[in-house]
């Protein structure tokens, strides 16, 4: 467990971010949960699921109701048009936009 400012951390034993609970008491609280290779499956915040999809290129094609947009070699260009609520906590997009 590691402690970041108002944040605790959990890890699962891949080292995949577990738990992201904020000292607020019961809000901004996340859980994680991944798939058998490491894709995350969903997020919960304070009770709210938000689904992930992933494609066999290991890029997640749905977040929620929106789609990232990815490039050919499944590099992340676009974020979605909105942001999902589990977005709020330390955790966004493993693959960032890249620069030009």
């Amino acid at each position: 467990m590691t402690t970041d400012g108002t944040w605790t951390y959990t890890y699962t034993d891949r080292g995949e971010l577990n738990t992201a609970d904020h000292n607020s008491g019961t809000t901004n609280d996340l859980d994680y949960d991944y798939d058998a290779i490491g894709n995350r499956d969903d997020v919960t915040k304070d009770g709210n699921n938000t689904n992930y999809v992933a494609a066999n290129a290991n890029h997640y094609t749905t977040v929620g109701s929106t789609s990232p947009v990815h490039d050919g070699d499944g590099n992340l260009t676009q974020p979605p048009p909105t942001r999902p609520s589990d977005q709020a906590g330390p955790a966004a997009f493993e693959k960032r936009i890249p620069s030009s």
